[in-house]
């Protein structure tokens, strides 16, 4: 997924430049696959995966006050969020 995402994108028409200009990780795909697979256990709890996982550990809670974006600086794209 991380090696071909920009066919990916290319194919189902979707305009992805990337986490300000660093394209995703495998890290990444793994946690977006994560948090797919918990969104659709919640959504779908009539459907038994694969893994036949069923409970989530925490639940969404949103909170109201913005959380600082921070991201390790060996990615390098610190810089390119001063202006998010």
């Amino acid at each position: 997924m991380a090696a071909s995402q920009h066919e990916h994108f290319d194919r189902l028409g979707l305009r992805f430049d990337g986490l300000f200009g660093r394209p995703l990780q495998l890290i990444d795909c793994q946690n977006l696959f994560c948090e797919v697979d918990k969104y659709a256990r919640v959504a779908h709890p009539d459907i038994a995966g694969y893994s036949g996982r069923t409970r989530i550990k925490q639940k969404f809670r949103a909170i109201l006050a913005p959380v600082p974006a921070w991201f390790p600086p060996k990615w390098g794209i610190t810089a390119n969020t001063d202006s998010f």
